[in-house]
């Protein structure tokens, strides 16, 4: 009855049209506009956290690898003193003049210290007299000695040194001779630097920070104490942070890992809620320090809360719109209700260029179109920006790469900007042979970060300022083999890998780590391989002097088929006859360097370039 009532008289028309207008024009629109709030939502959030772990675990990382570095530098320091068994002469006026140099040569160092077990007053050590007093020197070394007494190595916690505020750490490994104990090794070593790049030097308010936009980051030890905050207060007096959860979370895990969780922060009677993420800086199998960052929740999802809104509005103005202009229009409405839902339905499906297009006189159902076609813009817009936001973060990733490859670079003043133009050739080469543009972009990544392998080598071999002995050449020759295990940590950074590991092959099998020869060498090894040995031969290295491009490529063409892949070759030819690859005047505008063998030179810019 209430059915036959809805369809007769001439009610029955127009509840009709606006029941059709519901089904085929209001149903699609909220679909696809739920639809795209929901996918849309979880994928700005998803990003946002996986962004938020990635920044930790990379800060987390830099931690490690500064701390381990100094680890390893003392430990050779130690391992010196047991081959030359000359301990006892590091007290001397010779032995004090050594030291000095050292510390001068690594402003991270603020002392350095040399005593013998049996009587650890009679030390010889030379500081950073601007950073740290003669006192925090003495307790160190007291601190030092149980362990090293008993022949292990010691790794203080970090502290705040009282007199300059220098956030620092002590390193000592002990001197032995067969099973005795001759004496002790301490380093002082310097944390501002690393720590800088958690978080920025300055007394800032953590509140007022947490309501802002961006994430801080801050440091904590083992126990869940500041060592290293934006508010410089908390590092000072080691703060207890297991008031908030992240950092509990941290210290429950218990192990290497990288995780983030939402969790409320109350102060003073306010509440925020709080997005947390943290990392392990782990800097040896006894100690660890972990890496927490905060963000707002509100302002970490703000451009997924603008897009909901946005979209239910623009989906709101669009029903509307349709059920105003089916008052008016009742006849001419079943085709444009046929084709806003197949446009609606064609959007759900990811086809955001799709507009409608009516052949029509009827102002209302072009208005409507109109309509459509503006969410269908707003929708498209939306999307653009989305992956805009992905461009952000990508770009995000190349500037912690170029970093990462500069301070590579820097540990030698031969080497500086290197990577970049490896970088630079390599993509030059990759796209004048034609390759498509995502091999393209994993060419000039790889490329930037082919020598991250140096990192493990040590800084007497890289900053040689002459050409490597056979046993050094050695030791160098392991850098491609640990970039490649550096970067299989992290499963996103294996299409990179052959760049860094294989850029030593070489066509005819007798290059390194592995031996490879022709067509098993992947390309972008060859790519980055022949740019690598060009930037070697044309900047000024210990070994040779810079050779002009035009040397430089015919040099190169003498090993093309033997060492390095023809197409490359003649890639990276064509990119110099045409402009495409210039010389830099601030590396490149030296004379040709002094007659030298081609093997001799060619086999100094490929295999020990540093």
């Amino acid at each position: 009855m209430a059915v036959t009532t809805f369809l007769s008289g001439r009610i029955k028309v127009l509840h009709l049209i606006l029941f059709v207008l519901v089904i085929f024009s209001l149903a699609p629109i909220a679909f696809v506009g739920w639809q795209l709030i929901s996918i849309n939502t979880e994928t700005l959030q998803g990003k946002e956290k996986n962004y938020q772990v990635q920044s930790v675990r990379n800060k987390a990382r830099q931690i490690e690898l500064y701390v381990q570095g100094y680890i390893a530098q003392v430990n050779s320091y130690a391992r010196a003193f047991e081959i030359t068994g000359n301990l006892m002469q590091a007290t001397s006026p010779a032995g004090q003049e050594n030291l000095a140099r050292t510390l001068e040569d690594d402003s991270n160092l603020l002392a350095l210290a040399v005593a013998p077990s049996q009587n650890l007053n009679n030390y010889s050590v030379v500081t950073n007299s601007n950073k740290i007093i003669p006192e925090e020197v003495r307790e160190a070394l007291s601190e030092a000695s149980s362990a090293t007494s008993k022949g292990k190595s010691y790794l203080g916690a970090p502290r705040i040194l009282q007199t300059y505020r220098e956030p620092a750490l002590v390193v000592a490994q002990p001197v032995k001779n067969k099973d005795q104990i001759e004496g002790i090794v301490l380093a002082v070593v310097s944390l501002q630097k690393v720590f800088s790049l958690v978080a920025q030097k300055g007394n800032l308010d953590e509140w007022k920070l947490l309501h802002g936009e961006n994430t801080i980051f801050f440091v904590v030890d083992g126990e869940g104490s500041v060592v290293a905050h934006p508010d410089e207060q908390l590092a000072f007096k080691k703060q207890d942070a297991r008031y908030m959860k992240v950092v509990r979370d941290w210290l429950d895990s218990n192990q290497y890992v990288a995780a983030t969780s939402t969790f409320p922060l109350a102060r003073n009677g306010e509440k925020l809620n709080l997005l947390g993420s943290y990392a392990t800086a782990q800097l040896n199998s006894e100690q660890r320090l972990g890496v927490v960052g905060l963000v707002n929740e509100e302002a970490a999802y703000l451009s997924a809360k603008t897009m909901r809104w946005r979209t239910i509005m623009i989906s709101l103005g669009a029903a509307i719109a349709a059920i105003i202009a089916g008052f008016f229009f009742a006849r001419g409405f079943s085709k444009p209700i046929e084709k806003l839902t197949e446009n609606a339905r064609a959007i759900a499906k990811g086809e955001y260029t799709r507009r409608i297009e009516l052949e029509t006189t009827n102002r209302e159902i072009s208005e409507l179109a109109l309509d459509f076609n503006l969410m269908g813009a707003e929708i498209q817009k939306h999307i653009h920006e989305i992956k805009a936001s992905s461009e952000k973060n990508r770009r995000l990733f190349l500037g912690s790469v170029k970093s990462l490859a500069a301070a590579i670079d820097g540990k030698d003043p031969y080497t500086r900007g290197h990577s970049e133009r490896v970088m630079v050739y390599s993509q030059t080469i990759a796209e004048l042979m034609g390759l498509p543009p995502d091999e393209v972009e994993k060419i000039r990544v790889s490329a930037l970060l082919h020598d991250v392998g140096k990192i493990g080598i040590e800084d007497r071999i890289l900053r040689k300022p002459a050409a490597l002995t056979n046993q050094e050449f050695e030791i160098m020759k392991n850098h491609p083999r640990i970039g490649g295990l550096i970067m299989s940590e992290n499963p996103e950074m294996a299409e990179y890998i052959p760049g860094m590991s294989m850029h030593h092959e070489t066509m005819d099998g007798t290059g390194y780590p592995l031996g490879l020869k022709g067509d098993e060498i992947p390309m972008m090894a060859r790519i980055v391989s022949v740019a690598d040995c060009f930037d070697a031969m044309t900047t000024n290295r210990p070994y040779q002097r810079a050779m002009t491009f035009e040397a430089a490529i015919d040099r190169v063409n003498t090993f093309v088929g033997s060492r390095y892949d023809e197409d490359v070759v003649k890639a990276l030819e064509k990119a110099i006859h045409s402009k495409r690859i210039k010389p830099d005047r601030r590396v490149n505008n030296v004379p040709d360097p002094e007659p030298a063998p081609a093997e001799e030179s060619v086999a100094a810019a490929a295999g020990q370039d540093k």
